[in-house]
């Protein structure tokens, strides 16, 4: 959606496919491969987990949509660098990753580092093409909605894994105006997206601050309190430093029951069926809620095989394996509903359970549980583990005073957040429909500048 009135051209013909429409009457419907020169696939050495200085490895996990992600690189040992100097990349070098996950094979840009020394791997295909057309043209056709699309008929898909092979990839269809105006389209769109990803990345900033604040807001809360004037005492944990004089110290273990689906408990995939008790696991967790867009069932004979483990009203459930430590709180009757064997389930406490489900998004319990991640070689959380997560206990009122404040300021943070989101995605929206458009001449850009609003 363009948000912006742009010219179209004065004469407009029919492009040959239906979804596409008409194209301007100058432009030529043609190949890819036409303009192709001659081409180059990388090589096969793999990185030396040893080095990190000297010849970099570009792979296809730093390829993107028209960039490059050099925050992660790999080395190759440096006595073997005389041995690829034919693959030294250049600027101005296209570079066209040919496998990757289905959904992101054929993510392709143009070289533009001169300062860096780097050599790329053999799922990425370098192209020479031929002066009738200009590289930076073809990155943004091949990376906008359109260009996405015709790839997306190209690909060889085994499993999740996709490839686009050079014969395939030399009959994408291209649509095509001479070269001057091809570079006109690209000065266009380098002016204008650089504006867009400028309020992209303001806004994604915004939402680091919005979740920064939010988290800081909890831990505040679940240990300090909500008076400043009350007496405090040494939580004996240095990061927390005080606490409230009468807050207890109680491991999660005495103060409720802790359960999980082990053994003979656990089920296959026959199972799962259409009509039958929600079973949670870690995918229905996101951020500390619970999504319930891909649900589950499983067989009401598994369900009544473990009573034990039948969620109920005011349970926390609990990640062990997966996003790890990742709880929510079952804050209302979702109907007949149990666990599978990724999630810890954590009931019948006295407490207020909004304040122990605040406290298990604090850095409280995520500290505990990133130390018992990184000293683990597998990663997951045992039920001892969880046992004996150490809790901060305000008496009930309290408790209750403190749920009711993080509601009303985390909803506030929330919808800051999610307004913020939205912009970000109104922008790479329009990012993306200002490309489509000028690279299949739906705008006429050759006298078109207006800014983006």
């Amino acid at each position: 959606m363009l948000s912006v009135k742009y010219k179209p051209y004065p004469k407009m013909k029919n492009s040959g496919i239906e979804w596409i429409g008409e194209i301007p009457e100058e432009w030529k419907v043609t190949k890819l491969g036409y303009f192709v020169n001659s081409t180059q696939l990388g090589t096969n050495v793999v990185a030396d987990s040893d080095s990190k200085s000297g010849i970099f490895l570009l792979k296809m996990g730093n390829m993107q949509f028209g960039s490059f992600n050099l925050n992660k690189v790999e080395h190759v040992n440096p006595n073997e660098v005389e041995n690829f100097q034919s693959l030294v990349l250049k600027k101005g070098d296209f570079l066209f990753n040919t496998r990757n996950s289905a959904d992101l094979v054929g993510k392709c840009g143009v070289w533009t580092e001169t300062n860096l020394y780097g050599i790329f791997n053999n799922n990425i295909l370098r192209i020479y093409f031929d002066n009738r057309l200009e590289p930076l043209f073809v990155s943004y056709f091949l990376n906008s909605s359109i260009g996405y699309t015709l790839l997306r008929q190209k690909i060889n898909q085994t499993t999740n894994v996709g490839a686009i092979y050079y014969k395939d990839l030399s009959n994408v269809m291209l649509f095509l105006p001479l070269l001057e105006e091809q570079k006109q389209i690209v000065e266009f769109l380098d002016k204008k997206t650089v504006k867009i990803d400028s309020k992209i990345q303001k806004n994604q900033k915004l939402v680091t601050l919005l979740q920064e604040k939010r988290q800081a807001t909890i831990n505040h809360a679940v240990t300090k309190g909500l008076d400043p004037n009350v007496p405090m005492k040494d939580s004996g944990i240095e990061w927390i430093g005080e606490i409230p004089e009468f807050w207890e110290q109680v491991k999660l273990k005495h103060i409720s029951q802790i359960r999980g689906r082990v053994g003979w408990k656990g089920y296959t995939v026959e199972d799962l069926v259409d009509d039958g008790a929600l079973v949670i696991g870690a995918k229905h967790i996101q951020d500390f809620h619970l999504d319930l867009s891909d649900a589950e069932h499983l067989s009401w004979s598994k369900y009544y095989e473990s009573p034990e483990i039948m969620v109920k009203v005011n349970d926390l459930l609990l990640v062990q394996r997966g996003s790890l430590g990742k709880a929510v709180l079952i804050d209302k009757d979702f109907g007949p509903m149990t666990i599978n064997p990724s999630m810890i389930l954590i009931t019948k406490f006295n407490e207020e359970p909004k304040f122990l489900w605040y406290q298990f998004q604090s850095n409280l319990i995520q500290n505990v549980v990133e130390s018992i991640k990184q000293a683990t070689a597998v990663p997951m959380i045992s039920q001892e583990n969880v046992k004996e997560f150490r809790l901060l206990l305000p008496i009930k009122s309290e408790q209750q005073q403190i749920s009711d404040f993080l509601d009303k300021q985390t909803a506030k943070i929330d919808s800051l957040i999610s307004i913020t989101q939205i912009q970000i995605e109104k922008l790479q929206e329009f990012r993306q429909s200002l490309i489509s458009a000028a690279v299949t001449g739906k705008i006429d850009v050759r006298t078109n500048h207006e800014e983006v609003n």
